[in-house]
Formats: C-alpha cells, sequence, structure tokens
C-alpha cells in the first residue's frame, strides 16, 4: 500500500494524547478528507483500514474519481499514480459495492498529470528515491483493465478522459455505461498513436449521453484537409463576390482532392467515431462543445446528420469558420423546432443556436478575453450577432437540466 496523503502526514505526527485521525467521528473525517485532492484520498483511504471503513462510500459517492492511467515508470509522480490506480483497480475486484457509487471518473494521462508535479527541487528528490526503490510493476495493462471494468459503474454520470490514443478512444466509447450523461474528451497529445489497420467503428451501447465535449489542447490545430490556394484559384472569379456559391465550389474541390485525405486517416477516423458517437445519441444529446478541432471532421460526415430533438446548442471555436457553410445548413434543416432551455420558462423557447467563442472578436488584438457571436437555427436574415460579458458567460455555462 501506498504512504498517508502528504497532506496528513502533518496531522498525523501532530496528535496527542493516543488520539489519531482514524479516531475521529466518521461526520468530521468526511469534512477534513472533502478538502484533500483526488489524487490523495485513495492512496490514504487504502492505507487505512479504519478510516476506509468509516468514509469510502461517502467520498466515491461525493468526490471524482481521479486517477492517471499511462505514464513512466522513471518518474516518480508518475509511478506513484499509477500504483494508486492499479490499487484501486486491484481493491475494487475484491470490493464491488464501490461500482454503484462512483458518478464522476476522470483518467488523466502521462500529460496532463504534470501539472500536479512538485517543484524542481522536491522533484529532484521523488527521483532519488525512485532509484533506490526496487519496485518493479509494470502498469502497461491498465488501460485495458480500465476498459474492462467501466460498464461496471452503473452509476456513472460523467466521465472526462486524456487521449493519446485513437484506439484507446475506440475501446473507450464502446465500454461507455448506458447511465453516463456528460462526456468530456481531451485530446492532449501532438501525435495520438492511431493503427490503419485498426479503423474498426466501435459498436457505441451508450444511448442516453447529454453532454459532449471534444477537445483538443495541443498546439498544433486538428484541421483536416487543409485549403489549397491552387483550389481558390481554380474557382471562376464571378462567384468570388457570393459567399454561398464560393464554399460550394471550394467544397467540391476539397472532396475531390483524396490526396489530403490519404494524409490524414487518423483524424477521419477521429471524426467518424464522434460523428457515430451523436449518431447513437441523437434522440437525448443537449449540448456538443468543439474547440481547438474543426468541426468539419465530426459533421462533414453521414452520421451527424440526424435530427436530435433535445439539442440546444453546439459551441465551436474559430477553427470551423471557414468550411461552416458546409455542414450546418444541413443539420439546421433537420432541427428547426423550438426548445426550452430553461425548464418552465416558455419565453426560452428558442431553435437551436450555434455558439463560436474566440479572441479573433475582441476590439483589441492583445485582450485576454473570449467572445462570442451567434446564430440561432434557421435564422432568416441568416446573420450572426456579437455577445460579450454576462451574455458570453451564459452561453459558456449552459447546461442539461
Amino acid at each position: 500500500m501506498v504512504s498517508p496523503a502528504p497532506q496528513l502526514d502533518g496531522f498525523l505526527n501532530g496528535c496527542s494524547n493516543g488520539i489519531t485521525l482514524a479516531d475521529l467521528p466518521k461526520e468530521l473525517l468526511d469534512k477534513v478528507l472533502g478538502y484533500i485532492e483526488s489524487f490523495d484520498y485513495i492512496p490514504f483511504l487504502l492505507s487505512c483500514q479504519t478510516i476506509y471503513h468509516k468514509c469510502h462510500l461517502t467520498l466515491f459517492r461525493l468526490k471524482p474519481v481521479r486517477l492517471q492511467y499511462t505514464g513512466g515508470s522513471h518518474r516518480f509522480r508518475y509511478n506513484r499514480n499509477l500504483q494508486t490506480t492499479w490499487n484501486l483497480l486491484q481493491h475494487m475486484s475484491n470490493n464491488s459495492e464501490i461500482y454503484a457509487e462512483v458518478k464522476v471518473f476522470q483518467l488523466k494521462n502521462n500529460v496532463s498529470i504534470k501539472e500536479f508535479e512538485r517543484s524542481q527541487e522536491r522533484s529532484r528528490n521523488y527521483h532519488r528515491r525512485d532509484k533506490h526503490s526496487n519496485r518493479k510493476a509494470d502498469y502497461s495493462e491498465i488501460p485495458s483493465s480500465l476498459i474492462s471494468v467501466l460498464p461496471k459503474f452503473v452509476n456513472l454520470r460523467y466521465l472526462k478522459v486524456d487521449i493519446g490514443s485513437f484506439t484507446f478512444l475506440r475501446d473507450l466509447l464502446e465500454a461507455l455505461p448506458n447511465t453516463l450523461k456528460g462526456l468530456h474528451i481531451n485530446i492532449n497529445v501532438a501525435n495520438p498513436k492511431f493503427n490503419a489497420k485498426e479503423t474498426k467503428l466501435p459498436e457505441i451501447k451508450c444511448r442516453g449521453l447529454k453532454t459532449l465535449a471534444l477537445h483538443s489542447t495541443i498546439k498544433e490545430p486538428m484541421i483536416y484537409g487543409k485549403l489549397k490556394s491552387r483550389l481558390v484559384m481554380k474557382v471562376p472569379s464571378r462567384y468570388l463576390m457570393e459567399e454561398s456559391t464560393f464554399s460550394d465550389l471550394i467544397r467540391e474541390k476539397f472532396e475531390q482532392d483524396h490526396r489530403s485525405i490519404k494524409k490524414q486517416p487518423n483524424l477521419k477516423f477521429c471524426g467518424e467515431i464522434m460523428a457515430l458517437l451523436i449518431h447513437q445519441n441523437a434522440s437525448t444529446i443537449y449540448s456538443i462543445d468543439v474547440r481547438g478541432i474543426d468541426a468539419t471532421l465530426i459533421f462533414l460526415n453521414r452520421f451527424a446528420a440526424c435530427p436530435m430533438k433535445n439539442l440546444r446548442i453546439i459551441k465551436l471555436c474559430n477553427l470551423s469558420i471557414p468550411r461552416l457553410r458546409w455542414w450546418l445548413p444541413g443539420l439546421e434543416k433537420s432541427n428547426l423546432n423550438k426548445r426550452q432551455f430553461v425548464p418552465n420558462n416558455s419565453e426560452l423557447s428558442l431553435p437551436p443556436i450555434v455558439v463560436i467563442f474566440s479572441k479573433l472578436f475582441t476590439s483589441t488584438p492583445q485582450s485576454r478575453d473570449v467572445q462570442c457571436r451567434a446564430r440561432f437555427f434557421g435564422d432568416p436574415e441568416d446573420q450572426w450577432f456579437s455577445m460579450g460579458g454576462e451574455a458570453t458567460g451564459f452561453w459558456e455555462g449552459i447546461y442539461y437540466q
């Protein structure tokens, strides 16, 4: 078992008169452990049997389970987090009641875990400790183990996961439990692992998803099939003044250019499986959020062109602007009916809205504020309107009811 969390060491050492943390009543222990990071309360629970029996069900029910699933054994911090994940997986296999308590799950990879590293000086101390360690555990089975147990979380409501492999993403989508309501996928690896021979689409069983977020936080934007100047030059000059006609002609040239498609099969596969996920949850999906990625990847797809009776909002970034007309009009035609954005408030019965968040809309280029432009589906004037301040915050924070 791993040692207790560092935050609690001082408390344990400072206890006098023979009273330890484990002697505190359950209600007080719940309060104390509620202030501990999710990476730390799990190893502490597994290291103290008394506190575990008092608090484990409450903590798993109220706090997110936050685990690392990949990493390098040469880093002490990574190794410790992987050991925690491995210990918890082994523990849950013998204590199946835990599966029913977890409602929020977060899986982080070795890239995103860096934000939790200690200072450089303390990190060097961890390296020394790791060098003297004889631990030779192989944690390569953790990703597959997480996939296999994911369907057992019968009350899971929200899952946030960092992706470094499209194969892992495909397997994850197949294992999503039916109870899941919110899914946040973050691609934070510049070149996610992809095997063209393993491009079989997943069999998605999840049918009740309400919010879906697909973000990319890498420096290079995920743009499928970059527009080339030679395609623009071939368009007759008389069409350049008509935006819709020009966009349609460029799209026709783009779809006939198969060389760019062959160079980016990984992005094509990513777009297809995300479009399939939307298609399988079309009757319940409420919000779709695509940032750091050109939404054309997803919506210019046979799976995504379907009615979504509960869709309220599509959130995008500036990467989706150039090709927005390629897929948005078709999606609008299938989703023009009004929906209530706030329960029991008929005044807010509106068609779905597409909102683009970007720093490009600010008045000064140096501004760090993000503003948005929006348009309701089926607007007869086909006009975009700008929003800032509280309006931006409202659309940014809207969630399913």
